[in-house]
């Protein structure tokens, strides 16, 4: 691992509150979208979302991409809804 790496996950650890190893193994956990054993026992600390390059809240590009994404589902539904009315009334 690279020195600069490492000293950047260790500042990132000591503003957690945690130890390193917890920390990375809450973010790796956290991007693979791991929840832990079924049967309890420890699970790390979920990471922080990513944010900004400001560093005040999830990224532009990632706002727009869902609402995007929203607009898109509602528009499909509206078709769908068109289409099921069209067949039941046709």
């Amino acid at each position: 691992m690279p020195r600069s790496l490492h000293g950047a996950l260790t500042d990132a650890a000591e503003r957690d509150g945690t130890s390193l190893n917890q920390f990375i193994t809450g973010t790796l956990a956290s991007a693979i979208g791991w929840k832990g054993d079924a049967g309890g026992g420890d699970q790390p600390r979920r990471a922080r979302p990513a944010v900004s390059e400001g560093g005040t809240g999830p990224s532009r590009t990632l706002l727009i991409l869902l609402v995007a994404n929203a607009v898109a589902v509602g528009l499909a539904a509206l078709g769908a809804v068109g289409i099921l009315l069209l067949a039941w009334l046709g």
